[in-house]
């Protein structure tokens, strides 16, 4: 009798399978806290702006009104050291003529001396000589363009020498009211010379004696 044959051995060479790892534990989730009600936030109404100011023009520096004396030349310097004191005694002067005189000094850009008048002696008047050459002084074409140029004249009357004070004053205040009423009148100076009495002046050589003076700008 045949014997049955043997049982075949299945033998599995391939490495053991590596068994799934544990799925993770699964945390339960954290409570999540409600969330505030978002709110879009508003701007407040902005205040109307103010519409911009015209750029306003830069104004220049507003002129002196005096020079200062130093920066003059030597002869307007001593017309101004001269004549300022004297103003305040001129009788024949009013105070916006006062006023006038010391800003044109104060302004000068020189002082030119016209021409010098003797008047007679023993008197306030001067002489048909005097007359004469005050006219042609005044009326010299040089004189008119200073005119022209704006220059203030002025006539400087002196009194007498060796006579007490008083006398000399009056003399000084006479010399000066005469000799710009003439030019006024008698000259192409209408309504521009103004007289000055040098009261304080007891100068010998000018004793009796009229100056004209043009203050120019």
């Amino acid at each position: 009798m045949t014997p049955p044959p043997a049982a075949l051995e299945i033998i599995d060479n391939r490495a053991p399978a590596t068994p799934p790892a544990p799925a993770p534990a699964i945390q339960p989730a954290a409570p999540v806290a409600p969330s505030a009600p978002v709110t879009a936030a508003v701007e407040p109404p902005k205040a109307p702006q103010p519409a911009p100011k015209p750029e306003q023009p830069v104004k220049p520096a507003p002129e002196p009104t005096t020079k200062p004396a130093a920066t003059q030349d030597a002869a307007t310097q001593a017309l101004r050291s001269s004549v300022e004191p004297q103003l305040a005694d001129t009788e024949a002067l009013s105070p916006a003529e006062r006023e006038k005189i010391t800003t044109s000094l104060g302004k000068a850009g020189k002082a030119v001396k016209i021409t010098t008048v003797t008047f007679l002696a023993a008197s306030n008047k001067v002489g048909e000589k005097g007359k004469e050459k005050f006219k042609a002084a005044a009326d010299a074409p040089d004189v008119a363009k200073l005119k022209e140029a704006g220059a203030v004249f002025v006539v400087l009357g002196f009194g007498d020498s060796g006579v007490d004070r008083k006398t000399r004053i009056a003399g000084a205040q006479e010399r000066a009211a005469f000799s710009a009423t003439f030019l006024r009148e008698k000259s192409g100076l209408q309504g521009s010379v103004y007289p000055v009495a040098m009261t304080n002046s007891e100068e010998s050589g000018k004793a009796r004696t009229v100056e004209l003076w043009a203050i120019v700008p």
